[in-house]
């Protein structure tokens, strides 16, 4: 396949970043009251912030009674984005986050999200992004200030998203079929990657992310998509449903209880796997070359160790197919249709198990921390509340609760 090009789209986009560009010292007190169950601090703290040729410093003194919570606003995530990062004169966070918000999704009104078709989320340390809906699109994000509309749209094309990812401190990817696979998000406009469809996307960084559709591996080099290596087989007795890649390693997941690893970015050799139970694999992670998971459609959570792969865990249930996977540090999360859990330390916990019969689904997930980490719902109860069914989660490492 020969390199894909792109080209510009008009779409209405978030804000940019906030610019510092002079120096401040300020004592504040930090009061945050949130009713009904939510919690309250309080801090006093001396900030001071200097600007100098473009870099920025950010230095707390003293912290009393909890973190300090200080950055700049996400605004739209445009690529190559500082939000989220600072240097710090001590061990405080110096990161605003989206759990600074005192209101959940739902408080202020947006109806054209009611009765979402679907629900993705995705965050990194600027805060959280949610993308609804098929035919009318709406992007909404939290920075850590409550939730605001980025975009709301019409699609003329008939365009299904799959979908929803993004670079770290850089641009949102939203990805699916027909028309354009892989639109790049990127203030005030959407880029067509032109990749006809995607069934996942997995980024590793700006010049280096990986796409599966159909039984093709798509390799992105910071310009084009190009498909990487030879076919995983032939379409439609082999499908890739899933793809997770790091800077070393690719593992693909796909019908039948078919994987495949690529063992280094340079090499574009697929291994196929043997072994594995003939079930879809539906949704992959890695932590390390011989740390790498797969979730499949009867429920099990399979890991390779280097040498071979074994079954973990299995989930029961009705709807136990594992829908998508997030991890870290060792702890593998994990959703099905109707259910939120992790694996840790081989032991399972369900964090949330529904009725199997659709009314409340789980759609996507995703993190930065063990108690930073964030799911898609759709409720169909509160389809006629005014900003319709779709809410999110945030398990704070304890518990779930909504933002």
């Amino acid at each position: 396949m020969s390199g894909i090009g792109s080209l510009e789209s008009d779409a209405p986009g978030p804000m940019g970043l906030l610019n510092l560009s002079r120096a401040y010292s300020l004592t504040c007190v930090l009061l945050t009251v949130q009713a009904c169950g939510g919690r309250s601090e309080l801090d006093t703290f001396e900030l001071h912030v200097e600007s100098s040729g473009g870099a920025t410093s950010i230095s707390t003194t003293p912290n009393i009674g909890g973190d300090t919570q200080i950055g700049t606003a996400m605004g739209g995530l445009p690529n190559g984005g500082t939000g989220g990062t600072a240097s710090t004169g001590g061990a405080s966070a110096a990161t605003l986050h989206w759990k600074n918000s005192t209101s959940t999704l739902c408080a202020n009104a947006q109806p054209d999200i009611r009765a979402a078709t679907y629900a993705s989320v995705w965050s990194d340390a600027r805060g959280v992004n949610l993308l609804l809906g098929e035919k009318v699109q709406t992007l909404v994000q939290n920075d850590g200030t409550g939730w605001k509309e980025v975009y709301n749209r019409n699609r003329d094309d008939p365009f299904t998203t799959v979908g929803l990812t993004g670079f770290t401190d850089g641009h949102l990817v939203r990805f699916g079929n027909y028309a354009c696979g892989i639109e790049f998000l990127n203030g005030a406009s959407a880029t067509c990657s032109s990749a006809s469809a995607a069934l996942d996307v997995s980024t590793v960084q700006a010049n280096l992310s990986y796409a599966v559709y159909y039984a093709i591996l798509l390799k992105f080099d910071g310009t084009f998509w190009n498909q990487w290596g030879d076919s995983l087989g032939t379409f439609p007795q082999t499908k890739a449903f899933t793809v997770w890649a790091s800077s070393d390693t690719v593992l693909v997941g796909a019908n039948s209880g078919n994987a495949f690893i690529y063992s280094s970015t340079n090499s574009n050799v697929a291994t196929a796997q043997s072994g594995l139970p003939q079930f879809d694999n539906t949704a992959a992670w890695g932590f390390a070359p011989d740390n790498l998971w797969l979730g499949n459609s009867n429920g099990q959570l399979l890991n390779y160790n280097g040498s071979g792969w074994s079954v973990a865990a299995t989930i029961a249930g009705d709807c136990r197919a594992i829908r998508k996977m997030w991890g870290i540090d060792g702890t593998l999360f994990f959703i099905t249709n109707s259910s939120i859990g992790l694996l840790s330390n081989g032991n399972v916990q369900m964090l949330a198990e529904y009725p199997c019969n659709g009314d409340i689904v789980v759609y996507s997930l995703w993190g930065n921390l063990v108690s930073e980490v964030f799911f898609a719902i759709t409720d169909a109860s509160l389809s006629a509340s005014p900003c319709g069914d779709a809410r999110v989660l945030w398990y704070n490492g304890d518990t779930l609760v909504p933002i």
